[in-house]
C-alpha cells in the first residue's frame, strides 16, 4: 500500500492515507461513554445491594441463634424446676406441712415466673421472626429489583454492542469506500507518471545505446592498440636478446684482439 507518491513534475499529485476512515468515529462516542458509565454504576449498585443483603442476613441469623439459645436455656431451667418440684412433691414430708406448702407455693411462683418469661421470649422471638420475614421479603424485593436492573443492564449492553457494531460496520464501509477512491486516484497518478517515466527511460535508453556503441568502438580501438603494443614489445624483446648476443660476440672479439695485440705492443715498447 502506498503512503504517498510524488515526482519532480507533479508535486500536486501527493496522496496519503493519513486519517482515512476516521471522520465519523467520534459522532457517537458520547453515547458510548455514557452507556459505559451507566454500566459501571449498575455494577457498583449491584455490589452495594448484595453487600447490604449479606450483612442483614448475617445479623438476622446471629439474632435468631441468640434467641434460640435463650429459649433452650429457659426451657432447660423450666424442666429442671418441674423435675425438682415433682421430686419435692413425691418426697415424704419430714417437716411440718406448712413448710412444704410454703416451699411448694414458692416453687410454683418461680415456675409461673419462668413460664411468663418464656412466653415473653417466645413473643419476642415471634416478633423477630416477623421482622426477619419482612426483611426476607424486602430482600426478595431487592433481588427482584436487582434482577430487573440486570435485565435492563443486559438490554442496554446489547443495544450498546449492537450500536457499536453498526457504527463499526458503517465506519468500515466508509473506510473501504475512501480506500477504493484513493486506490483509484493512486492508480491514475501511477499511470500518468509511468507514462512520463517510460518516455524518460526511452530517451535515456537511446543515450545509453549511443554510449555503449561509442564504448564498443573505443574498446575495439584500444584492443587493436593493445595488440600492437604487445607485438612491439615482443619485437623489442627479440632485438634486445639479439643485441645482448652481439655484445657478447663483440666482447669476445675485443678480448681476442687485445690478447693478440699484447706481444706486438711489448715489442714496440722495447724498441
Amino acid at each position: 500500500m502506498f503512503a504517498g507518491f510524488s515526482s519532480k513534475n507533479s508535486q500536486h499529485s501527493c496522496v496519503t492515507f493519513q486519517g482515512v476512515g476516521k471522520e465519523n468515529i467520534n459522532v457517537y462516542s458520547g453515547r458510548i461513554t455514557r452507556l459505559e458509565e451507566e454500566n459501571k454504576c449498575l455494577k457498583q449498585e449491584k455490589k452495594d445491594v448484595e453487600s447490604e443483603m449479606w450483612k442483614t442476613q448475617e445479623g438476622l441469623r446471629d439474632e435468631i441463634r441468640r434467641l434460640e439459645y435463650e429459649i433452650k436455656s429457659t426451657s432447660k431451667k423450666m424442666r429442671d424446676a418441674e423435675t425438682k418440684y415433682v421430686n419435692l412433691a413425691a418426697t415424704p414430708p419430714k417437716v411440718q406441712v406448712r413448710t412444704v406448702q410454703v416451699v411448694s407455693e414458692e416453687m410454683k411462683r418461680k415456675l409461673e415466673e419462668t413460664a411468663e418469661q418464656n412466653r415473653k421470649q417466645e413473643y419476642l422471638l415471634e416478633q423477630i421472626k416477623k421482622e426477619h420475614s419482612a426483611k426476607v421479603a424486602q430482600h426478595r424485593k431487592l433481588e427482584d429489583v436487582l434482577e430487573q436492573t440486570k435485565m435492563e443492564h443486559s438490554s442496554k449492553v446489547r443495544e450498546s454492542e449492537s450500536e457499536q457494531f453498526r457504527l463499526l460496520a458503517q465506519m468500515k464501509t466508509e473506510h473501504n469506500s475512501k480506500v477504493k477512491e484513493l486506490e483509484t486516484e493512486i492508480s491514475s497518478v501511477k499511470e500518468k507518471h509511468r507514462q512520463e517515466i517510460d518516455h524518460i527511460l526511452n530517451e535515456k535508453q537511446e543515450e545509453i545505446e549511443k554510449v555503449k556503441s561509442e564504448a564498443e568502438r573505443t574498446t575495439g580501438g584500444l584492443r587493436k592498440l593493445y595488440r600492437s603494443l604487445q607485438e612491439n614489445c615482443l619485437r623489442l624483446m627479440k632485438e634486445s636478446r639479439d643485441l645482448k648476443n652481439h655484445q657478447q660476440l663483440l666482447k669476445l672479439a675485443c678480448l681476442k684482439f687485445t690478447t693478440a695485440l699484447k706481444p706486438t705492443c711489448r715489442e714496440v715498447h722495447k724498441q
